[in-house]
């Protein structure tokens, strides 16, 4: 997927950032059914805004720094009923995400693969997407008619193409009738 370009569609969380970086994608489209998921994306948002680095980053989802995340949601959606999903997906997830980030950023540097969590230029990439507004956390359902049809015309529209579509483990929560 190097150099690819266009549009990135994805579901789940933080697998997107990398390998949109190594595709360098235009445009990111975050999918998931799950509503906590999409919210937790506001997290990450406002994680790559606050951070200017993959180790600053990777600080904000800790126990020490989970604090100044916080405030920096607060401070970026100060009406309480846009950021309270946020908040209840970070208290939910961090722990979570703080241990797949530092997993996932372990074994791609004992491979020698860089990733948005190490490299400066894969991270500056996904920084500047959110920064720029390119990044759109949506959610949908694989399975229904909409979504895939509502993507696919907003890409004709943009005159961009997909060029990376990764479904994670969509498959187990298809019903095969």
């Amino acid at each position: 997927i190097r150099d690819l370009g266009g549009v990135y569609m994805g579901v789940g969380t933080d697998q997107n950032f990398m390998m949109a970086a190594w595709a360098r994608s235009e445009v990111l489209v975050l999918l998931d059914f799950d509503q906590a998921i999409v919210d937790l994306h506001g997290a990450y948002e406002v994680a790559f805004a606050l951070a200017d680095t993959p180790d600053e980053f990777l600080e904000l989802w800790s126990s020490e720094g989970v604090s100044r995340l916080e405030a920096a949601i607060v401070e970026r959606y100060p009406d309480p009923e846009v950021r309270a999903p946020m908040e209840t997906a970070l208290r939910s997830a961090r722990r979570t995400v703080r241990s797949r980030l530092s997993g996932v950023h372990r074994q791609y540097q004992r491979l020698d693969i860089p990733s948005f969590l190490s490299d400066q230029a894969d991270y500056d990439w996904i920084r500047g997407l959110w920064r720029d507004g390119r990044v759109f956390p949506i959610r949908g359902d694989l399975t229904a008619d909409v979504t895939m049809q509502d993507l696919a015309a907003a890409v004709r529209t943009s005159g961009m193409t997909l060029q990376v579509m990764y479904i994670s483990n969509c498959e187990q929560y298809f019903d095969y009738e």
